[in-house]
């Protein structure tokens, strides 16, 4: 435990605050029956797939695995990849695979036609931005972040104006970062997360902020250029969501002062037993963003055999799962059943619900703005 703790305090410093965030057994309030099994099943099938990383700690939690094992009969052993990637790899020999968007599926569908016999959106994850206490500051002064109430709301549009404007961080407060003011993300081309933002920041490139308009074919091409430079500018990205997310938290304002991924990330980590003593620590310094516009992760699965239909069919109707999924990692389930407690999360900042949200491209305009970000 402890030289977890001393690799993570490089980034987030020492420092004092309340508690962060008690995901109680309450948060995520259910209706009707808990789907609990009449008989437990002695056998188990193994059930073989590639997942996105932000869903890994889900498919291990303990409760989970027993679950699935008990009452489904099945026995989950998954690769984690980025949803761009897992898109593109021939899917033989594996059950399933679940990306994080529908850009993802769309990729899919289009290399491997005839090889999805089920898809179904399991999650659903807003976009949002990590950052900072001393970033929140700056950008609240000028004027780029406002609270409204416990929640952070991020201007993007001006965000990404600072960004053209060639601004640097040290120009707006934050003194001794001479970098170009800029989310960073994941590599679009192997993560979903990345993707999406690339999308987002597309959807600005094309619109005005009194005119929102969805990137197409026809005013996708003047924005090209200045999408390809924005990833130039950022370099080497990192390959899946989690792994920005524990570089974020290990290195530190200085190297990341914002980053985009995904809102289950922070609710995930304060139930993971290692974390728990940093949770003080990390309310101290972290701030969450919720950009305007912000686009939703919609973690399509895809079944592609009978044993993976089995497991997406418990994913999407077994009620202990779907609670589990949103008390303890922090997806919003998307489903009938489940009503969401945002109260106890209001201390972080969590909104109820999630405004002002833009579509994805269609896939052929997807894939022209994945292009300029390679």
């Amino acid at each position: 435990m402890q030289p977890v703790r001393r690799r993570l305090l490089i980034g987030l410093g020492a420092a004092g605050g309340a508690g962060l965030l008690a995901l109680a057994s309450q948060g995520g309030k259910l209706t009707g029956d808990l789907g609990a099994p009449s008989t437990p099943i002695s056998t188990s099938d193994t059930v073989v797939g590639d997942i996105g990383g932000e869903k890994s700690l889900y498919l291990q939690n303990p409760r989970v695995r027993d679950l699935l094992r008990s009452t489904y009969g099945l026995t989950v052993t998954s690769t984690t990849r980025g949803s761009m990637d897992m898109a593109q790899i021939d899917p033989a020999s594996k059950d399933f695979i679940w990306p994080a968007n529908q850009a993802a599926l769309d990729l899919f569908q289009e290399r491997f036609s005839g090889k999805a016999a089920r898809t179904s959106n399991v999650f659903n994850s807003p976009l949002v931005l990590y950052s900072w206490t001393d970033v929140a500051d700056a950008l609240i002064r000028t004027h780029v972040v406002e609270q409204s109430g416990p929640t952070y709301l991020l201007n993007l549009d001006q965000l990404v104006d600072l960004h053209l404007k060639n601004t640097r961080w040290r120009d707006i407060g934050l003194s001794g970062n001479p970098h170009r003011v800029a989310v960073i993300t994941t590599d679009p081309n192997k993560s979903s997360s990345g993707a999406l933002f690339a999308a987002l920041l597309a959807s600005v490139l094309v619109s005005t902020p009194d005119a929102r308009q969805v990137p197409n074919e026809s005013n996708i091409t003047a924005a090209l250029p200045k999408l390809q430079a924005y990833y130039q500018d950022l370099g080497r990205l990192a390959d899946g969501s989690r792994d920005l997310f524990e570089q974020y938290k290990t290195q530190g304002p200085s190297a990341f002062p914002v980053i985009a991924d995904y809102e289950n990330l922070i609710l995930e980590m304060s139930h993971q037993p290692r974390e728990k003593e940093l949770v003080d620590v990390i309310k101290a310094r972290l701030r969450l963003f919720y950009p305007q516009p912000t686009i939703w992760a919609t973690h399509p699965f895809v079944a592609l055999t009978a044993k993976g239909g089995r497991l997406l069919d418990a994913l999407t109707q077994d009620d202990t799962l779907r609670r589990i999924a949103w008390e303890e990692h922090g997806f919003r389930a998307g489903l009938s059943g489940i009503q969401y407690d945002i109260r106890q999360l209001s201390e972080f900042g969590l909104p109820e619900t999630i405004q002002n949200t833009v579509p994805l491209p269609r896939p052929r305009v997807m894939m022209e703005i994945l292009k300029a970000t390679a």
